[in-house]
């Protein structure tokens, strides 16, 4: 919510307008319940407008947190969005996450949703 102030970011009006495809919004916190928190409020402002909550090991401020935890709010913003985006690409980020992350939530090729010029 701060950065509409202090960046000029006020996003959700912009979904709501038409203005851009898709909301990635910077949901960066290792505390999964704030995570969930902050994207079901973003949700909500967005409406149906499709919505790919920021997930930020390494982001400023927020330090590494364990990859189960990207992998939970992973899921959260399943739940919630129409996708999700992992930020701040670093060694530690292909090293350690990728590699896991593979093994489970993201075996599957991606497809590119509907909404983005995707097929089914």
């Amino acid at each position: 919510e701060g950065h509409r102030d202090t960046f000029g970011q006020d996003w959700a009006p912009w979904m709501r307008r038409g203005l851009v495809d898709f909301a990635c919004s910077m949901t960066y916190t290792a505390n999964l319940t704030k995570f969930e928190s902050w994207t079901v409020k973003q949700r909500a402002w967005v409406g149906n407008a499709p919505l790919c909550p920021g997930i930020g090991p390494y982001a400023d401020g927020v330090g590494d947190f364990p990859p189960l935890t990207v992998a939970r709010q992973i899921l959260t913003a399943r739940k919630y969005g129409q996708g999700w985006v992992l930020f701040n690409l670093r060694p530690e980020l292909i090293e350690d996450y990728l590699p896991r992350l593979k093994l489970g939530l993201c075996y599957a090729p991606p497809r590119l949703p509907q909404w983005a010029g995707g097929g089914q």
